[in-house]
């Protein structure tokens, strides 16, 4: 409780310091799975290995954007990703690739996708004229698990 009312304090803080007029938005990443996760981005051929550590039931700001002229709520969620080649990845803590995910997937999918707006939390907010837009993605253990194998037949695909 008190470090939610601390963050909330620092919060408040700096936005007495914004700029009239501009918009911030916000990416997150909660870990609600089991372990330690390791979170990197790769933006076409510049991978970024470890972004930061994440400990379980923790969360992190991924990416933090400051538009001084950003009048389209709707495109917020866009400026996520640089390329359709960008790729978000989560690793285990001694560096095994567990979980993938590309701005490109299909959208019929049930499956949790990174790069689908609908999968993230907003959070939005803001004084004196500064929208602030806060995306959050939790990651869990089922996150993490390999794509399902299975055609609706219940058959695996590959026999």
């Amino acid at each position: 409780m008190r470090k939610s009312i601390f963050i909330v304090a620092i919060v408040l803080l700096f936005s007495c310091c914004m700029p009239e007029g501009h918009t911030y938005i916000n990416f997150s990443v909660s870990n609600k799975s089991s372990q330690t996760l390791l979170l990197g981005f790769n933006e076409g051929e510049t991978e970024i290995l470890c972004l930061t550590q994440l400990d379980t039931n923790k969360a992190c700001v991924i990416r933090e954007l400051d538009f001084e002229k950003f009048d389209d709520k709707d495109a917020a969620f866009c400026t996520l990703w640089i390329s359709p080649q960008s790729e978000f990845r989560v690793y285990s803590a001694d560096t095994v690739l567990l979980k993938s995910w590309k701005p490109v997937f299909d959208a019929q999918s049930t499956e949790k996708e990174f790069f689908r707006e609908s999968d993230w939390s907003l959070y939005e907010w803001g004084e004196w004229g500064c929208p602030i837009f806060d995306f959050s993605f939790t990651i869990t253990d089922s996150d993490l698990l390999p794509a399902d194998s299975t055609s609706s037949s219940g058959k695996a695909i590959n026999q």
